[in-house]
């Protein structure tokens, strides 16, 4: 039954204020929360309205609405309809999805030097605005320090300034014909909008899992590893893919933007969880490029190819 997921509970420790008395000890807090809000929901929205529409351009995951049908509760009323409404992007023509030419998966150690290696080159294939998204500021603190001098001049670094003053900063160098490229984390990745020529490459630096963080999402995923499911699969597939689609969304923004984006996790490619968070991406042209080959190999060995 839908209503025999248990409640999220914990226990959270403040401490004194700095320079309370000895004698003012640390408070303490019993906390509990569902674990979604598809109870609340069904019972205090969706049975109470003659109608409800939910619209995003990021509903689905891996292509399909049944994460959001089961966090929102909406798995529960059969009458329910979806839709996928067509994009106006001509994808096949206004871009293309490349997989970059890595040989560390973002789990081995040697992932980071990796990137930072690959990463001025794949910069210097676009001469005016790039965004670059990272999972993690360190990874992002450490490609910036690792970039030659000449590209780091041309890079903001979320952090430095506000998003409001780095923006405009951005559209100046773009408008004057320079090279303009935005290092950001999570919240460069949904709800800028850089058309045209303020991004014609966006470059991710891997598929964005994120561990549990909160006491809430760590219950729901004992909870599902106790009934026997797996919430790798539940839950932080789905949600890779719907953070992953908006990332990728920051490309094309009208119906004139040409933008190619740049995924440097070949496990997009190469897991079948990849595969199927591709398949709920807009449907660019994909190009797995090649490693660089030596020199006494065949020089077209190190063109892209396309997936089929």
């Amino acid at each position: 039954m839908h209503d025999t997921v248990p409640w999220a509970k914990w226990m959270e420790f403040a401490p004194p204020p700095v320079g309370a008395p000895a004698t003012v000890s640390a408070d303490a807090w019993l906390c509990a929360s569902p674990m979604t809000a598809a109870q609340v929901l069904s019972r205090g929205l969706w049975k109470n309205v003659s109608a409800a529409v939910c619209t995003s351009a990021t509903l689905t995951a891996c292509g399909r609405f049944d994460f959001f049908d089961r966090l929102s509760g909406l798995n529960r009323f059969p009458e329910r309809r979806a839709m996928v409404v067509a994009s106006p992007f001509d994808y096949a023509r206004q871009g293309e999805l490349r997989i970059a030419p890595m040989v560390n998966s973002p789990k081995s150690p040697e992932f980071s030097s990796e990137l930072c290696r690959v990463l001025p080159a794949l910069l210097r294939e676009h001469g005016h605005g790039q965004l670059v998204l990272f999972t993690s500021r360190r990874q992002m603190g450490a490609c910036h320090a690792a970039l030659p001098r000449d590209l780091s001049e041309q890079v903001q670094m979320q952090g430095e300034s506000s998003r409001t003053e780095m923006l405009a900063e951005h559209g100046r160098r773009v408008a004057r014909g320079k090279r303009s490229i935005l290092f950001g984390l999570q919240s460069f990745g949904e709800g800028i909008d850089l058309p045209g020529s303020l991004c014609e490459h966006v470059v991710i630096d891997k598929l964005p899992f994120a561990p549990p963080n909160s006491p809430v999402e760590e219950a729901l995923s004992e909870w599902l590893t106790g009934q026997g499911r797996d919430p790798f699969v539940e839950i932080s597939v789905p949600r890779a893919a719907m953070k992953l689609a908006q990332w990728v969304g920051r490309g094309v923004r009208t119906v004139t933007d040409h933008a190619v984006i740049t995924v440097c996790d070949t496990r997009l490619v190469t897991m079948r969880y990849g595969r199927e968070i591709l398949a709920g991406l807009p449907p660019f042209p994909v190009v797995r490029s090649e490693m660089v080959a030596p020199a006494t190999t065949d020089s077209n060995s190190g063109v892209g190819a396309p997936l089929t």
